[in-house]
């Protein structure tokens, strides 16, 4: 995003928050190389995690760009959620999953995984992008990694290894920062989740 957002939304890219985004991004590159090769760790889940770059920064400047132009953001998400379902559920027939194992615990996990992360959390997301430069939105979502190495960690008892927690303090460190110095202040709007 700091390499899009200046020519497409005119924000403007301070040496600081550079400096302090590249910081973020490599305590995220230890996170992930960190957990090394087998065991939980894969080249599929990079590929994947590689993918979801991808999907998220075009999900950030469509978000954007929409809110700017006044969409509201629930009927931008309930076209995006449209357009994922009907990428995935195909997707899901093809592999076959074997639902069944899914039960008790997890299923909560999934509901809670539905209800917080992805509709409270995207309804968040989606509904700040009007107020918010992007990449200050994107910057702030690189806490999603650490945040779910620790949750692997206390839900699935997955293991955590120094450097990758050395990473995730260095990567929430910057984080930090980036949020106490952000040059323009957050102002209260009167716009609300329902209505705008």
């Amino acid at each position: 995003m700091l390499l899009i957002a200046p020519r497409l939304f005119g924000e403007r890219a301070t040496p600081s928050r550079i400096m302090l985004a590249v910081l973020a991004i490599g305590g995220v590159s230890i996170v992930v190389l960190g957990a090394g090769s087998g065991g939980e760790a894969g080249l599929s889940g990079d590929a994947f995690a590689l993918a979801n770059l991808a999907f998220w920064t075009a999900y950030f400047v469509l978000a954007k760009r929409q809110r700017d132009a006044g969409v509201h953001a629930g009927a931008f998400l309930a076209g995006i959620f449209t357009v994922a379902a009907a990428a995935s559920i195909p997707w899901a027939l093809v592999v076959r999953p074997d639902f069944g194992q899914v039960g008790g615990k997890d299923f909560l996990l999934v509901v809670g995984q539905v209800l917080v992360a992805g509709l409270m959390g995207h309804t968040a997301i989606t509904w700040c992008a009007r107020f918010l430069d992007v990449t200050f939105v994107s910057l702030v979502n690189l806490l999603s990694p650490a945040l779910s190495m620790i949750g692997a960690w206390i839900i699935y008892d997955q293991s955590m290894k120094a450097v990758q927690v050395a990473g995730a303090v260095v990567m929430m460190l910057a984080v930090a920062a980036i949020v106490v110095t952000r040059p323009t202040p957050v102002v209260p709007v009167d716009q609300g989740l329902t209505a705008e």
